[in-house]
């Protein structure tokens, strides 16, 4: 029935990815791309679309360029594409061949764990800021004590990155495990912020080769904070709508209304492990 309707199928989903496509004033389209699997999906993607140009737009990292396009044999456009699990990728087509910045994919080589000593300082939240720490070992800040465990809001992580050695396209500095967002800068240049994995940020070859003061503003959700407050019987439910029934039983308080006194501590700021890795365009 959709055929003989003349509606034609995005057959990138038969790779796996899932798309949202929008038809442009003058002809072309706009791509919302995800992949929703739990593997990278790399190769020539193929679009319902007949384009000489596509432009692709990362949103979580901002980066933006040309991509490789190519015709397939029914005419329509493929375009290469490498998106690793839970990515999106936006993308417009145009009819006719521009040129410009390429938008890059790479391939990573073998990472390197970064086994360095971190102070950790404690500038922005609640109840109080805890005390500065220095650590030869990421794990969670609720591990430091009582007063971290009961803490939400934001601790830097600072460090001195060594020049690395050796030569490539650029090169991607891993945070591993964040609860639950990261700002990265080196040497004051901010390079992104992150909230998902991979919690990785790319630096290139200059960078790198230089090193520099590496220093990550993690920030970590407001549960512990929360849970305390409700276990110690402090009235911060006062506004419009907050004392409302809660959906899950165990949240439920004698009179029905929320309470997180039984939340377990989460684990909060940089677990790592942090690593960099060459990275090689494709």
């Amino acid at each position: 029935m959709i055929a003989k309707a003349g509606i034609s199928r995005e057959s990138m989903y038969d790779l796996g990815l899932q798309c949202i496509s929008r038809i442009k004033p003058d002809g072309g389209r706009y791509y919302f791309v995800k992949n929703p699997t739990d593997r990278i999906v790399e190769g020539w993607i193929p679009v319902d679309a007949v384009a000489g140009t596509v432009g692709i737009y990362n949103p979580m990292t901002d980066e933006f360029g040309y991509g490789k396009v190519r015709a397939a044999a029914d005419g329509k456009a493929e375009v290469f594409m490498k998106i690793i699990p839970d990515e999106s990728l936006l993308l417009e087509t145009f009819a006719g061949t521009y040129s410009g910045e390429t938008y890059e994919f790479y391939g990573e080589g073998t990472p390197v764990v970064l086994d360095n000593v971190w102070d950790v300082t404690f500038t922005k939240g609640g109840p109080q800021l805890p005390a500065s720490r220095t650590v030869s070992a990421l794990t969670t800040w609720t591990n430091f004590g009582k007063d971290y465990e009961i803490f939400s809001g934001t601790a830097e992580y600072s460090t001195d990155l060594a020049p690395v050695q050796g030569e490539a396209d650029a090169w991607m500095l891993d945070l591993g495990d964040v609860r639950e967002s990261a700002a990265v800068y080196l040497d004051g240049k901010y390079l992104g912020t992150v909230f998902k994995k991979p919690y990785a940020v790319k630096l290139s070859q200059n960078q790198a080769s230089k090193g520099g003061k590496l220093v990550v503003k993690v920030s970590n959700s407001c549960e512990n904070r929360i849970s305390y407050l409700d276990r110690t019987g402090f009235n911060w439910k006062y506004l419009y709508n907050a004392n409302i029934a809660a959906r899950l039983p165990q949240d439920r308080d004698e009179n029905g209304y929320f309470t997180a006194e039984r939340w377990a501590i989460q684990d909060s700021g940089l677990l790592g492990p942090v690593t960099i890795a060459p990275l090689k365009a494709e």
